[in-house]
Parts: C-alpha cells; sequence; structure tokens
C-alpha cells in the first residue's frame, strides 16, 4: 500500500497492536478513561510538583486504599502522593488528547 503525506502529522495515538484487531470501537471503549488532576500543595516537593499544574494520576486501587494517588510528577516518572495535595479534574476528549500528546 502507498500513501502520499498530505500534511505534517501532528499528534499520533497507538490504541493497539498485534495482528488479531478487529474491532477498534470495541478497543476504543475498553480503554482506560485518562485521570488527570490540579496540584494545589506542593509542600515537601516543590521540585516535583508545581501548584496549579496538571499531572496525569495512573490507575492504583492498592494505593488509593491510603489516600495515596501514583501521579506522573515532572521529573517524568511517576511517584505516590496524597490525595490532599491535588484536587482531581475531568476534561472533555478533545482537551485530554491534547495532554496526552505531549
Amino acid at each position: 500500500m502507498k500513501f502520499d503525506v498530505v500534511s505534517p502529522i501532528e499528534a499520533i495515538e497507538v490504541i493497539a497492536v498485534g495482528t488479531n484487531i478487529r474491532n477498534l470501537a470495541y478497543l476504543q471503549m475498553n480503554t482506560p478513561k485518562r485521570q488527570f488532576a490540579v496540584c494545589v500543595d506542593n509542600t515537601g516537593y516543590e521540585a516535583s510538583l508545581i501548584v496549579r499544574r496538571i499531572y496525569e494520576v495512573l490507575p492504583d486501587e492498592e494505593v488509593a486504599k491510603d489516600e495515596l494517588l501514583r501521579v506522573v510528577d515532572e521529573s517524568g516518572e511517576d511517584y505516590l502522593y496524597h490525595r490532599s495535595q491535588f484536587i482531581l479534574v475531568e476534561f472533555p476528549a478533545e482537551v485530554e488528547r491534547a495532554l496526552t500528546v505531549a
């Protein structure tokens, strides 16, 4: 198959890989929704968290029991922070895509 590039490619999102992918709609429906939070308190973590910045929160049911969130911080790695340091927020799908393209 031959394709011509008609404009710059600005965003690529891998939703699945492999040879047995048949139902894209089903995969998209069952992909967990990304979660985001705004930092409201960076006390003790000034180098890792910036107040009023949006961070991605990774799902982790075990740590949630202890009121912790697994947050991808300024280092680009995920660390545990107390839930009280953040406010969980929801965005329209278009905004979520824009936040995850970086």
